[in-house]
């Protein structure tokens, strides 16, 4: 399975690699969906593997959410993604 988001609803599965090269794309694909009033789950459970980029990519997510009053809830979130967050110390924000 390639990188990307495939949606069922209001649930966004991710999958494949979030790293620098993927983060530009997803950004593209996932912000079509944020739209006032909606709530999007974003499923992680089909990740591979994921860095820093991937930090930055959930936290773009959530304040363009914010802005649209749209609501995102991480799902899955990988170990390396939480740990970062919290060395971060934004884990609040995601």
């Amino acid at each position: 399975m390639n990188q990307g988001i495939r949606l069922d609803g209001d649930l966004c599965h991710l999958h494949g690699v979030i790293d620098f090269d993927t983060a530009p794309q997803l950004l593209v694909e996932v912000v079509q969906y944020l739209q006032p009033n909606r709530e999007l789950i974003l499923d992680f459970s089909e990740v591979t593997e994921a860095n820093s980029a991937a930090l930055a990519l959930l936290l773009e997510w959530q304040g363009l959410a914010t802005s649209n009053n749209c609501r995102v809830i991480h799902q899955n979130l990988p170990e390396s993604i939480r740990q970062l967050s919290e060395i971060c110390q934004v884990s609040t924000l995601i």
